[in-house]
């Protein structure tokens, strides 16, 4: 009696296509990071928002996820979740500090006050105006056969098969309702932005 078994192989197609919609530019960037030597492929896709930052906010999140990848690659072999965890706060920061140099550019009154909101102003004389702005993200993490995916925002990450399409991630967003209840219902949760 033998036993046959058989390896599931399939095929990864990765495929863009730009649509600007109702803005000035495009502000969304993707980013396709294969690591070989450790069996790995991550995949993301930053949607920049808002008119001024956008734009910078997506390729900022692509960039420092290259950079913080290149520098974590121990922690993306054992603890995938951590790296996630620690990547998004670590592009939390690196779009923070995007944010102030493009501002410090124009504006040359910015401050980061103690809630790391980032306001700026034109003239001493005028009030202090917050930023506006940021990025949805998707990263998908195919390592040693196993799929991770992370999400913030209304990026969706969906799973294509010849006879159906399974979208795999919710929206952080109140129109989602199971996440407007998580959020109102977290009395520690203390906003810093409104949606």
């Amino acid at each position: 009696n033998i036993k046959m078994q058989t390896q599931t192989k399939f095929r990864i197609q990765i495929g863009n296509c730009d649509h600007i919609g109702n803005g000035h530019e495009q502000q969304d960037d993707i980013c396709v990071i294969k690591l070989p030597e450790i069996n790995c492929m991550i995949i993301a896709v930053a949607d920049g928002h808002g008119s001024y930052t956008g734009k910078t906010a997506a390729n900022t999140c692509t960039q420092s996820l290259r950079d913080f990848t290149e520098t974590n690659l121990e922690l993306l072999t054992t603890n995938v979740p951590l790296f996630l965890e620690n990547c998004y706060e670590y592009l939390h920061n690196e779009v923070r500090v995007a944010f102030v140099k493009q501002y410090m550019k124009q504006y040359k009154d910015v401050i980061v006050d103690s809630d790391g909101r980032i306001l700026y102003r034109a003239l001493p004389s005028q009030e202090y105006t917050h930023v506006n702005g940021g990025s949805m993200l998707t990263i998908a993490v195919l390592i040693q056969e196993q799929l991770y995916i992370s999400n913030v925002g209304d990026c969706k990450a969906m799973l294509c098969t010849p006879d159906k399409v399974e979208i795999l991630t919710h929206d952080h967003s109140p129109e989602n309702p199971n996440e407007y209840l998580r959020i109102r219902s977290n009395e520690s949760n203390r906003l810093l932005f409104v949606y």
